[in-house]
């Protein structure tokens, strides 16, 4: 079974923002397939879909500690790195860009960072969903906690319907065909 799980912070306040898009492509995909979603055996929400090939995860944790409720999935649910996709939010790549990769280097990103540390590995598949606007103003922290600018809102929720098409690729289809389907696309230029 492969654990389709999406980085982001708990709580009301972080919903709607940058750095939950993670969050929002696992909400898609369990309110579209009709997956519930419930506390796990660790800080996780979590649920199978009826076929059995798949399950949704929301660490509970904040988005930095995200590897402590992945390894306390990969304990309980003997789900292995390599059987996971974590989805995050890439600030350098644009809004309407999103990259499928095997396994990796977590490069800045302080949730993927947790992740490969805690289950001792970067084999772990990951898509990166582009966040960045040329807009950027400020540090950083303060950009990726910011609700999609007005103008970035319709694209934002592309980006999410099409990164949950893409999780189904991955799944019937394995990692390559994703990368070669949805690698190359910029939504921005549609």
């Amino acid at each position: 079974m492969k654990c389709i799980i999406g980085l982001g912070n708990p709580g009301k306040q972080y919903r709607l923002t940058r750095h939950n898009i993670g969050f929002q492509v696992i909400d898609y995909l369990a309110d579209k397939h009709r997956i519930t979603l419930k506390s796990g055996a660790g800080e996780y929400l979590y649920g199978e879909h009826r076929s059995g090939r798949y399950a949704l995860m929301k660490p509970l944790t904040s988005m930095n500690n995200s590897g402590n409720a992945l390894m306390q999935l990969q304990q309980h649910k003997k789900v292995k790195p390599k059987q996971m996709l974590v989805i995050y939010d890439d600030l350098d790549l644009p809004l309407g860009r999103m990259r499928f990769r095997p396994n990796g280097s977590p490069g800045t990103h302080r949730g993927m960072q947790s992740v490969v540390t805690k289950l001792g590995t970067q084999s772990v598949p990951r898509l990166r969903l582009g966040i960045g606007s040329e807009e950027k103003i400020g540090p950083s922290e303060d950009f990726v906690l910011d609700s999609f600018a007005k103008d970035e809102k319709s694209l934002a929720e592309e980006v999410v319907t099409t990164a949950a098409d893409g999780v189904m690729t991955y799944i019937y289809d394995g990692i390559q065909t994703a990368m070669n389907s949805f690698n190359k696309l910029d939504l921005a230029r549609n």
